[in-house]
């Protein structure tokens, strides 16, 4: 018996190992497979496992993706799953837009959010300052 647990790409439920398409969502997953990396990546800041998620969102600041901007800054205005919103507000400041500022310093400011929230959008927005964006 496998100890791993497979997840549709699509409407992340469990799947069987070795199956062809979601028995929930009918999503061909041999389809999926084609995906590029940066769409998996998308597609997994909404995993189940939070620990995944968080890891989806720091690949895609690593990768400076500009495509996840959106998806991250929805994420971040979220009061959801702590690792995941801290870690797509550290994503945000690693991807230098401008666009992110406003989220940050609202984050920022929040007494309501976690203390490590505050200090990764404090983090973040210094990251932004320092890639020359001018701030209002």
């Amino acid at each position: 018996m496998s100890e791993i647990t497979y997840y549709c790409p699509n409407c992340w439920r469990e799947i069987l190992p070795h199956a062809s398409v979601c028995a929930v969502c009918q999503t061909r997953l041999d389809e999926r497979a084609s995906d590029s990396f940066v769409e998996k990546l998308l597609a997994a800041l909404n995993h189940p496992v939070p620990a995944k998620a968080a890891f989806a969102a720091y690949l895609l600041g690593e990768l400076r993706e500009r495509n996840a901007l959106d998806a991250l800054l929805n994420i971040a205005r979220e009061r959801g799953e702590l690792e995941r919103r801290e870690a797509a507000i550290i994503a945000l400041g690693k991807l230098g837009d401008a666009r992110a500022v406003q989220v940050l310093s609202n984050i920022a400011a929040d007494k309501a959010s976690y203390a490590c929230e505050r200090v990764a959008a404090e983090n973040a927005l210094r990251l932004l300052r320092s890639a020359s964006l001018t701030l209002k």
